[in-house]
This record gives structure tokens, C-alpha cells and sequence, in this order.
């Protein structure tokens, strides 16, 4: 979407989609508005995610899924945390010295 694009816009935009999209069995992702394209894959994950976290056969805009975002990062930082934390995982305790 464009920078700071009107919600009428926008609102059009989805209402004239989301026929194709319950036709089409099929779901589409807004992410938050963005100015430069090095932002593209950021951005581009943010619909991704809106998608997985919405509703089948609708338009899903980030926005109203960032909750469910931020408390899905933080699951997988301690699932990550918990198994660099288990006895089953081998560390190197190798000494380095200078020379």
C-alpha cells in the first residue's frame, strides 16, 4: 500500500477483493505502509503473518494481528532459549590462548 494511503482507499480496495478471495478459496495480506524498498522483505513478512494469524477466504490487515505476532516471537525466543539450555546439547569448552 502507499504511505500514507486513505482508509477509503484502502477500505475499497478490500471490499472490491474479497469477493475474488471467497470465490478463490484464498486469503491476502496488508502489512503496515512503507517508504523505502529495502523495507520490502520486512514488510513483505508482515503480510505473510497476517495471513497464517487471519481469517481463510478474507483480507487480513497486520495491524489487528501484531499481539498475536509479538506473542508469537516470544514463544519461539524461549523454545530457542529452552533447547541452547539442554543437557543434550554439546558445548565446546575449549581453552584459546594467545600467542
Amino acid at each position: 500500500m502507499v504511505e500514507n494511503s486513505s482508509p477509503v482507499i484502502t477500505k475499497t480496495i478490500m471490499q472490491e477483493l474479497a469477493p475474488y478471495l471467497i470465490r478463490n478459496k484464498t486469503s491476502a495480506g496488508l502489512s503496515n505502509s512503507f517508504t523505502h524498498l529495502h523495507q520490502f522483505n520486512q514488510f513483505y513478512q508482515q503480510a505473510v503473518k497476517a495471513i497464517r494469524l487471519g481469517e481463510a477466504n478474507m483480507f487480513n490487515q497486520y495491524h489487528d494481528y501484531i499481539a498475536l505476532d509479538l506473542l508469537d516471537h516470544i514463544r519461539q525466543d524461549q523454545s530457542l532459549n529452552k533447547l541452547s539450555k539442554s543437557p543434550n546439547t554439546k558445548t565446546s569448552k575449549r581453552k584459546f590462548r594467545t600467542i
